[in-house]
């Protein structure tokens, strides 16, 4: 199968999210996405490192990832690019009710976007919650 998503292995989430979807009831997922802009260059002090810890050890699907924006691309050399010093994001995932979240996201971060199933996830948030599962 040829599709715009193919990868050098030919695994895509394109071609295997159908059998998913068909066997789970995915339609109370709801997310929220947090980030901020310190950037940490200790990892136990970093906010979304912090918070995705605690939303783990709580049991709350959780993921985190590195943003590069341009101006890392221009002013950092390949290693810096490569570091955990850059910005990041927290991804939250839960199935109908939300849960507590007080006391796991950080006060240094801000809710950025939520969203549900109902409004349709995104092909960057399927991605993001399969890699949480």
């Amino acid at each position: 199968m040829t599709t715009s998503f193919d990868l050098k292995n030919g695994a895509s989430l394109e071609n295997c999210h159908t059998n998913f979807f068909a066997l789970a009831d995915l339609n109370g997922i709801k997310w929220r996405k947090f980030s901020t802009d310190i950037v940490s260059v200790d990892i136990l002090e970093d906010p979304v490192l912090l918070s995705y810890s605690k939303c783990i050890a709580a049991g709350i699907l959780a993921v985190w990832r590195r943003i590069i924006t341009q101006k890392h691309i221009i002013h950092q050399t390949p290693q810096e690019i490569n570091s955990l010093c850059c910005n990041k994001e927290l991804w939250i995932f839960w199935y109908e009710e939300e849960p507590d979240l007080s006391g796991l996201i950080s006060s240094n971060l801000t809710e950025i976007e939520q969203g549900s199933w109902e409004s349709g996830l995104s092909y960057e948030c399927r991605t993001l919650l399969f890699k949480a599962l």
